[in-house]
């Protein structure tokens, strides 16, 4: 499809023409293209950036398009999208405000869990392709210990791939059906009730979701910081004095959630 074109230079023609697909306000159109027939055929283009966006936006928020059916994820995204219009040349890593939107714009869907659900959604993304880590095996507690060291003075942090988040609901059970089946059973609830998430690559690239109990978080977050052994499992035991760090530790290390500082 041709359309004929006078802008006083083609970087006023892009900007202009970018400025009518992010907002579809015909007035962007007046001095690109002056002929009003030519505004039907920039539609064509118009719809295909809104259809692009809004796929993308589904790419990156497939459980939340599950739970709510495709014309209302649809709906919402092209709310987003005049929202918040992307803003580079590519799609990767657009939609990161799609969970506070959800949030603010709760009377449009009157689901209270469903930004909790794009949280979700979205630290999968982060896990899936964050950067690579040195992890922590086995061999490296025994060169620190050779050396002479306390292994519980030993600072580790969390890998690239490791987000740690709370939500509002408890939505980890229904978003992990969800992601592998596609649906949920009838009878499915959702509680409104506090839980920490951990989301992870291990190092088979495959993504994790694991929920934390109180004193698990307490331990984790603070190696999130890079601190040591001690003092992570000093923050669990303030929550649960009968903590049961050696075993925590060891699931930690087989599970490829512990990286070097």
């Amino acid at each position: 499809m041709m359309i004929d074109a006078a802008p006083e230079s083609t970087k006023d023609y892009f900007e202009s023409f970018s400025a009518y697909l992010q907002s579809g306000d015909t007035r962007y159109l007046a001095d690109v293209f002056p002929q009003a027939e030519s505004h039907a055929a920039a539609a064509v283009y118009r719809n295909g950036f809104l259809r692009a966006s809004i796929d993308a936006l589904r790419n990156s928020y497939p459980v939340v398009a599950l739970l709510v059916g495709n014309e209302y994820f649809d709906f919402l995204a092209k709310a987003y999208v005049e929202q918040h219009p992307p803003r580079q040349a590519t799609f990767i890593a657009y939609g990161e405000n799609v969970p506070k939107f959800l949030q603010q714009n709760l009377e449009q869907h009157n689901l209270s869990y469903l930004e909790d659900f794009a949280r979700l959604d979205q630290a999968w993304l982060h896990a899936y392709f964050a950067g690579d880590s040195t992890l922590l095996c086995e061999q490296d507690i025994e060169l620190w210990q050779n050396a002479g060291h306390a292994i519980e003075n030993m600072s580790l942090c969390l890998p690239e791939s490791a987000r740690l988040i709370t939500l509002q609901h408890q939505v980890c059970e229904a978003w992990l059906i969800l992601k592998s089946t596609e649906s949920l059973p009838d009878n499915t609830q959702i509680e409104s009730q506090i839980e920490h998430l951990l989301i992870w690559r291990d190092a088979t690239d495959q993504v994790r979701v694991r929920a934390l109990q109180t004193a698990e978080h307490a331990f984790v977050i603070a190696l999130q910081t890079g601190t040591t052994i001690a003092h992570a499992a000093s923050c669990a035991l303030e929550m649960d004095n009968a903590f049961p760090i050696l075993s925590f530790f060891s699931e930690l290390l087989d599970t490829d959630i512990l990286a070097v500082k």
